[in-house]
């Protein structure tokens, strides 16, 4: 019940930030639009992030008994273990204006060219 309300809240003030009028300044449109934005990712992340952590969890957990069970195969646990742990645990105002690319699964830094 308490989601689904916050979900019609975020709904409403997205809504309010596309339906500004033509007519309203400039600075108060960024203001409903920021509203808008941080309003959204907060009940995105209420899902978003859990869902992370138990599959960064489950990944791990997962990565370190397959280097267990064969003998401390480095390249087994990397395999399982980088796109479980890494990613982006929290979505951002960046990424639902696509100026940054939301990342589940995360990358091999050594091998994406990444700076993390």
């Amino acid at each position: 019940m308490r989601i689904a309300r916050s979900l019609g809240i975020a709904l409403v003030a997205v809504l309010l930030a596309v339906a500004t009028p033509s007519s309203a300044q400039a600075q108060e449109r960024w203001a409903v639009t920021e509203f808008a934005l941080g309003t959204t990712c907060a009940v995105l992340n209420l899902v978003y992030g859990p869902v992370k952590v138990v599959y960064a969890l489950l990944g791990g957990t997962t990565g370190v008994a397959a280097w267990a069970l064969t003998g401390g195969d480095r390249e087994i646990g990397r395999t399982l273990i980088q796109p479980a742990l890494r990613g982006d645990y929290v979505i951002v105002p960046d990424h639902l204006t696509l100026d940054e690319p939301l990342e589940f699964f995360g990358r091999d830094p050594l091998r994406s060219g990444s700076r993390w």
